[in-house]
């Protein structure tokens, strides 16, 4: 069975810090503040939702975005690789848009996705490097020492379906089975459904050798640059990142969220017309397409398309009673 155990869509509101406080971390105050300005919110064509997030890592270098390991700054969800039962599949999926006409030149890099038990001096590394428009370099290594680890060394590959650098949202998953002792461990990495790597007979649980086992202690998503120097920009955005323990690649859940929302009424009214209340109320009938929808957001325009600035955005709500199966959701007023 599949559990996600993490999950970060960008759109938290109740932050004093960061907009990604609640499930990214830092321990010490000058890398938290380098977070802070190197990864932004903006609500420029999210993948869902109003929010996502971006960074440029050719001018940033490192956005330091960690997740799963301090409690010092950030973390408000006190999400703890730590604390989780030892498992040996995790799964990990998001949305990931790059920017056109990325210069790649003097082997600029940037890693996607960098997970193990730590930085440095752990026992375990797995990394997604990002080596131009459609080709990625994925690398196991040991700690300390760096050193790899698996029977191809190194493993580069090119997306078959072509460069991923359109300014278009691409799916992005990681499947990792850490395997029992010896070469029994086995990724796969997929790019809009188009396998990108699938390789077998990895050597991971050998070398998750410490700390009772426990084969993952921090996860930097995105991560660090490599090579350089760097020329332009090479901005970028993440949306919908999910974690999951399950129980084989079987396993891998279906996307979550709602399929459609239709029949939307104020006033009780699917086409109102003289409302005169001033903080008349909303509501929508939700066909249900994942998990349970416990969150609506109220957006009026002065226009019937949305052109310009919006008149009223409620932000996010709860919904009461949360929608378990497809139906109507709750009354909310304008102003809530």
């Amino acid at each position: 069975m599949a559990t996600r155990i993490w999950h970060e869509d960008c759109e938290y509101t109740d932050f004093t810090e960061h907009f990604l406080e609640h499930n990214y971390c830092h321990t010490t105050t000058g890398v938290w503040e380098e977070f802070k300005a190197d990864v932004t919110r903006t609500s420029t064509n999210p993948h869902s939702g109003t929010y996502c997030m971006t960074y440029d890592p050719w001018t940033t270098l490192n956005p330091e975005a960690v997740i799963g390991y301090s409690l010092a700054f950030g973390n408000t969800s006190e999400f703890m690789w730590d604390d989780l039962t030892p498992s040996s599949h995790f799964y990990f999926r998001w949305y990931h848009k790059w920017e056109t006409d990325i210069d790649y030149s003097n082997n600029a890099a940037n890693k996607n996705l960098y997970v193990g038990y730590s930085t440095w001096g752990g026992d375990f590394v797995w990394a997604m490097e990002k080596k131009s428009a459609a080709s990625w370099h994925i690398v196991l290594r040991h700690n300390p020492g760096y050193v790899l680890v698996h029977p191809e060394q190194n493993i580069y590959r090119n997306l078959s379906t072509g460069s991923v650098d359109d300014n278009e949202w691409h799916k992005m998953e990681v499947y990792l089975d850490l395997g029992t002792t010896g070469a029994t461990g086995r990724f796969q990495v997929k790019i809009d459904d188009v396998i990108l790597a699938d390789e077998s007979d990895m050597i991971f649980r050998t070398e998750i050798n410490i700390n009772s086992g426990v084969p993952l202690r921090t996860c930097r998503w995105p991560s660090n640059t490599s090579g350089g120097p760097f020329v332009g920009t090479a901005q970028q955005w993440l949306d919908d990142l999910e974690i999951y323990t399950l129980s084989g690649i079987d396993d891998i859940p279906g996307e979550y969220g709602i399929s459609a929302v239709s029949a939307l009424q104020c006033e009780g009214e699917t086409t109102p017309a003289a409302v005169t209340d001033i903080s008349p109320e909303f509501s929508a009938y939700v066909t249900k397409g994942g998990e349970n929808v416990s969150k609506m957001e109220i957006q009026v325009s002065a226009t019937d398309n949305f052109a310009g600035d919006l008149v009223y955005d409620s932000g996010s709500l709860d919904l009461d009673p949360v929608l378990t199966d497809s139906g109507r959701t709750d009354d909310k007023s304008y102003g809530d």
